[in-house]
């Protein structure tokens, strides 16, 4: 077995939910912990079983959470959070382009994948390409 990734706090996700939703004024409300929590492990659970590959984990980090609901708002704004941040605890950055305004159409098409993730019109493994697709360690400092 691989060493165990660093995990993301069910207290990060809660943080991350009121940042994305203060940022547009929408209220935060935690509506089940537990579905936040149980979102958090379906990533955790896939590495138990031998899952090593940081974008699938992503992928799952991001699904669910997002479909946990755990929140009033911002579910999918808040699983997108924290599969960037479980990918940068693991020495992971998501590399979208190097011009400004390529990167800027390319995390909007990110951010519309998780979302037709969440919506059921596409599947697990084209967000798993699309992160893996992206996916780069973090220089060594």
């Amino acid at each position: 077995m691989s060493e165990e990734p660093v995990w993301v706090a069910a207290d990060h996700v809660v943080h991350f939910n009121k940042r994305a939703v203060g940022a547009t004024g929408e209220p935060h409300l935690v509506r089940d912990m537990g579905a936040i929590e149980a979102g958090i492990d379906r990533a955790r659970n896939q590495f138990a079983y031998g899952e090593t590959d940081f974008a699938v984990l992503a992928a799952h980090m991001i699904y669910g959470v997002g479909k946990a609901h755990g929140f009033g708002q911002g579910n999918k704004r808040t699983a997108w959070a924290a599969a960037r941040y479980f990918l940068a605890l693991n020495g992971y950055t998501l590399l979208y382009d190097r011009d400004p305004q390529q990167a800027e159409a390319a995390k909007l098409f990110v951010a519309k994948a998780v979302e037709q993730l969440m919506d059921d019109k596409i599947s697990f493994d084209e967000v798993v390409a699309i992160v893996r697709d992206r996916l780069v360690p973090n220089p060594k400092p």
